[in-house]
């Protein structure tokens, strides 16, 4: 059996992590408009987003959150300052240090 472990640093950084199903009519790979899709050539999807920050949610351990680089939209903004909100023992999200701003 191992030892419990807690988590205290999730870093999903430069993912793609509400990428969804392509466009129908999705602009022709280009710098501004890479084949993995960050600028607008997807829709999004954030199930799997949401269903991480359950999992957020469910860590008392957890101190530090960073998702930069995953082109998120704003609502999912929204859905961190409410985590912020409901655990105090999260000290940063996404760079931010939540000491500073509570």
């Amino acid at each position: 059996r191992k030892p419990e472990v807690s988590l205290e640093i999730l870093e999903l950084v430069n993912n793609v992590i509400c990428q969804g199903v392509a466009k129908e009519e999705m602009l022709p790979v280009s710098r501004r408009n890479p084949p993995s899709g960050y600028y607008d050539s997807y829709h999004q999807d954030l199930s799997g987003l949401e269903d991480l920050l359950q999992v957020v949610r469910e860590q008392p351990s957890l101190r530090i959150l960073d998702l930069r680089g995953n082109f998120l939209p704003f609502v999912v903004g929204e859905a961190l300052v409410r985590v912020a909100a409901e655990h105090p023992q999260l000290e940063e999200i996404c760079g931010v240090d939540l000491h500073s701003v509570r």
